[in-house]
Formats: C-alpha cells, sequence, structure tokens
C-alpha cells in the first residue's frame, strides 16, 4: 500500500469509529415514547384539568396581609405626580423644552 491509501484507510476507519462511537448518544426519552409524536400530551390528564371545579388553591382567596395607609398614600402620590427634574443641555445650559439631545435622562 502507498502513503496516500494508508492515510485513507486510516481516516475511513477513524470516521467510522466517531460514528458508531456518537451513535450510542442518541436521546433515549424521545426514542423510547408510546406517542405517535414528541408534542402529543396526555389527554386524559388535560381533559380532567379543564373540567375542574376550582382549581386555585385555598390559600388564593385569602387578603392580603396588613399593609400602612401612610405608605401606600405616599407611593400613589408620588406615583400621579412624580418630581420634577430638570435637564442640562450637553453645554452647560438648561434647554428651553426641559428635553432634547443634550438634556440629561432622568431616573425613576
Amino acid at each position: 500500500m502507498t502513503r496516500k491509501t494508508e492515510r485513507s484507510v486510516r481516516a475511513l476507519v477513524v470516521a467510522a469509529l466517531l460514528a458508531f462511537t456518537l451513535a450510542g448518544c442518541s436521546e433515549s426519552v424521545f426514542a423510547r415514547r408510546d406517542q405517535i409524536t414528541p408534542w402529543s400530551g396526555d389527554d386524559l390528564a388535560q381533559n380532567a384539568a379543564i373540567q375542574t371545579i376550582n382549581p386555585w388553591p385555598r390559600a388564593a382567596f385569602e387578603p392580603p396581609g396588613p399593609t400602612r395607609g401612610s405608605k401606600v398614600e405616599n407611593a400613589m402620590k408620588l406615583y400621579r405626580a412624580p418630581p420634577k427634574q430638570t435637564g442640562v443641555a450637553a453645554s452647560g445650559a438648561a434647554s428651553p423644552s426641559g428635553s432634547g439631545a443634550g438634556a440629561s435622562a432622568t431616573s425613576n
């Protein structure tokens, strides 16, 4: 055998070994299913869940815990009328409209 033939045979053997090795890495979860497609679900469980009268847990109907009214009132005032922030233009002078290319970004 020539050198070129030996390299070709060696490359073929390595490729075959690699293919056989990687063939064992199949996803057995998808290979061993009784479903027609991987996306078909459990119809019996889905139908039972749809026909459940009240699927919400009992804790979902309990009112929330106590809050401080003054704290909520202050938060609502700030939400409705946030404090005004002035922007400064890039040249150092305030922009007349309060917004523009040179105005600084306001933070919440």
